[in-house]
């Protein structure tokens, strides 16, 4: 696909040039225009101001005074030095007389644009646009907002891990109205500012510093968005099957009391109810006194008795024997040397802790995070632990082999990792976690940037009730607009399991989502067996969604579209009336999981009174997946009753489901009469190579005189019809191909 452009001079605007296609080589006028085969760039003075435009129309408008500003003052006026190819280079000097060089390099979606400030300044280099409309995004940093739309109020977000609610960064921010987003990449300094006025980003310390913008379809967009991230150092991990089943915390029901005996009591409790557990984190206590997550391979064995040195622990045994993933809490700070330490020195009763093992080796092989004048940052976490640590740089070479091997000394089959220090550097995290997911073992990351390196990407505690009704799902869908959508927040009824009405409507949000999890149990807290009978429905409804959550997973990470959990502004783009729904004011938290099922859970904040909502169906056909029932969008569902026990999702899209039972594991595949074209979708099964490629032929003409047939031999196979449900429901096997029709 060609990627040359053609560059003119304009005094005129921008639209009555972008079908030129004669280059001039000439100074720059008033403006250059900049024409490639997908998107037509102008380039404005004065301010160095950028647009891009596509054949629809206006993809990123130029702001109105300021574009390109270096140290500390706005462009003042270009020149172009040349151009070749896809690139063409300028010389810029801004209103106090520095000087920079811009380089402009066009790629099919891709436009890169670097800035290198000369005579060897460093300082603040920012690029502004115009508001490109509804936006969102940006990790954590867009999750505590009132409105996911994060263009509803003008706001900076400094791109920065605070060691606590903002630890997952991206300054990756989508305007899907405009079919646009943008990216820059730093270790530090950087900002984002969006909102009507304008958007900009941002670099406070740099000599150099490229900011990316992204034009096209959404697919298209998070496809070069993957491949931005890979070449800048940021790749994802492949997801594992393991992480998109039940999982189980100690941390609600136990807190500080987790032994050997204690998890094992706990855990067995839902295996003998039913639920079939298939990871476990034991994150509290595990080590011996005065010891951190650091102390690789000194259990406390009064806690978790030994085998035999250093083999882990018979838990590790007792877990492998049930087909479950022991997990442990782990963060990458190291207590600084020359402990113990006190987190209150020369106070009674003042907690202690011992240098960590390993500490000294570190050092001397400089793999933890440095400051200016090349000396080892020390930092101390208000949480855990409270005394100076150093930090592990992820970035220096060996330094990810080198945690990983000391990782293995536990013996364990995975990690949540929950390092809780403020850090001047966010970029530090990813290759130790990938690394370690790599290998094999399940990841559940917290801190990161850019890409997720774990199976499942953790938001801050939620503590369930105090945030289900805003800040969790808002952070849930600006993680997936980022493009980390396999999210994990909490365990079912997070300090709440008391009361029902909360437990059920946090355990259908849980269940609509990558990760799932239990900790405190019904049975524990008194509840009748119907009412238990509700919560292990929509937990069973997680487990028979799995290999469809996976294959969703297997589809972003091939991708970079957010197929697990797809924001309906991203979904449906053009669609303005997704653009607020994720809001304080409507409190509809919505979205697709893959392409043919609509998740809907009830989370306004009047949930222990009414089983009423408000849903929005985007235009299509969608049918109730308990009922049955039919509905036509776009329209809005005023006051629809979503009792506790209905399944909160509409099928819709493609119309083709892949499901497991939860008796007997066996695969099923449900295929629905909601699209007016023929769909197609590809189910990858665990460990991602084996594929299920069901194509779904009804149309609209109903499940009455459906067949399926094999085409891989071309028979025609037993199916039944759940009339009820409005499915053809069949038993498909792994590497075949099949086509759902109409006689």
């Amino acid at each position: 696909m060609s990627t040359m452009f053609h560059l003119h001079s304009k005094c005129t605007s921008l639209i009555s040039l972008a079908a030129i296609g004669i280059a001039l080589l000439i100074p720059t006028v008033s403006a250059d225009v900049i024409a490639t085969e997908h998107y037509t760039i102008q380039i404005e003075n004065p301010g160095f101001r950028m647009a891009a435009e596509t054949h629809t129309g206006i993809a990123l408008p130029a702001a109105p005074d300021i574009g390109l500003s270096f140290l500390g003052s706005p462009a003042a006026s270009s020149t172009r030095l040349s151009h070749a190819e896809n690139t063409a280079e300028y010389h810029v000097a801004n209103r106090s007389g520095h000087t920079a060089l811009v380089r402009l390099t066009t790629a099919s979606h891709i436009i890169k644009l670097t800035v290198t400030l000369e005579n060897g300044r460093t300082g603040n280099i920012s690029m502004r646009t115009g508001s490109p409309g509804p936006a969102y995004g940006l990790g954590d940093l867009g999750a505590w907002e009132k409105n996911a739309n994060l263009a509803s109020e003008q706001r900076t977000y400094a791109i920065e891990n605070n060691g606590g609610g903002k630890r997952w960064l991206s300054s990756f921010l989508i305007f899907p109205q405009q079919r646009a987003a943008g990216a820059c990449f730093e270790r530090q300094h950087g900002e984002v500012s969006i909102g009507p006025d304008y958007y900009q980003m941002a670099n406070g310390s740099a000599s150099e510093q490229t900011f990316y913008y992204f034009i096209g379809s959404m697919e298209e967009i998070y496809a070069v968005w993957r491949e931005t991230r890979i070449a800048e150092g940021y790749p994802g991990v492949a997801p594992k099957m393991d992480g998109f089943e039940l999982g189980f915390e100690t941390w609600d029901l136990l807190r500080w009391n987790t032994t050997a005996a204690t998890c094992q009591e706990a855990i067995q409790g839902f295996l003998d109810h039913g639920y079939k557990i298939r990871w476990a984190v034991t994150g509290s206590g595990f080590w011996q006194a005065q010891g951190t997550t650091a102390s690789f391979g000194l259990y406390d064995f009064g806690k978790y008795p030994e085998t035999k040195t250093p083999l882990p622990p018979d838990f590790g045994n007792w877990c492998a024997e049930r087909n479950i993933r022991w997990m442990i809490g782990q963060r990458t700070n190291f207590v600084k040397v020359g402990g113990p330490h006190s987190s209150k020195p020369g106070e009674s009763g003042a907690r202690i802790f011992d240098t960590s093992p390993n500490a000294q080796e570190g050092l001397d092989k400089n793999y933890f995070l440095k400051d200016e004048k090349n000396n080892a940052v020390e930092l101390v976490s208000k949480t855990f632990p409270t005394v100076p640590c150093y930090l592990l740089d992820g970035n220096v070479p060996g330094a990810a082999g080198w945690f990983k091997e000391l990782y293995d000394i536990w013996g364990v089959d995975g990690v949540k990792e929950d390092t809780m220090m403020a850090t001047p550097d966010h970029t530090i995290f990813n290759a130790p976690m990938r690394a370690i997911a790599e290998s094999g073992d399940l990841v559940m990351a917290r801190c990161g940037a850019y890409s997720s390196p774990g199976t499942l990407t953790r938001i801050n505690d939620t503590f369930g009730a105090k945030s289900m009704t805003l800040r969790c799902p808002i952070n849930y869908l600006q993680y997936a607009a980022s493009g980390a959508p396999n999210v994990y927040s909490d365990t079912a009824g997070f300090g709440g399991m008391d009361d029902v009405a909360f437990t059920m409507r946090h355990a259908w949000l849980l269940a609509l989502t990558a990760g799932m999890a239990v900790s405190d149990s019904p049975w524990n807290r008194g509840w009748s067996d119907e009412e238990q009978a509700k919560l292990k429905k929509a937990i069973g409804f997680h487990y028979a969604l799995g290999p469809y959550l996976y294959s969703c997973a297997v589809d972003s990470f091939n991708t970079g579209y957010p197929h697990t959990m797809t924001p309906l502004p991203i979904a449906f783009p053009d669609d303005s009336n997704t653009y607020n729904l994720a809001s304080s004011t409507t409190r509809q938290f919505q979205w697709m999981i893959g392409s043919s099922l609509l998740a809907a859970p009830l989370l306004h904040d009047n949930y222990s009174k009414t089983s009423l909502m408000n849903i929005y169906l985007p235009e299509g056909r969608w049918i109730l997946f308990d009922t049955g029932e039919v509905f036509e969008g776009p329209k809005t569902l005023t006051d629809f009753a979503m009792p506790l026990e209905q399944t909160p999702v509409f099928v819709g899209g493609k119309g083709i489901l892949l499901l497991r039972n939860t008796k007997n594991d066996h695969l099923y595949a449900e295929v629905y009469s909601v699209s007016k074209d023929d769909q197609k979708t590809s189910f990858y099964l665990k460990g991602g190579e084996d594929v299920i490629i069901i194509e779904n032929r009804l149309k609209s003409d109903g499940i009455k005189n459906a067949f399926v047939r094999d085409n891989t031999n071309g028979t025609i196979i037993p199916h039944r019809i759940d009339e009820k449900r409005k499915a053809v429901i069949f038993m498909p096997e792994e590497n075949r191909n099949y086509t759902v029709f109409c006689n």
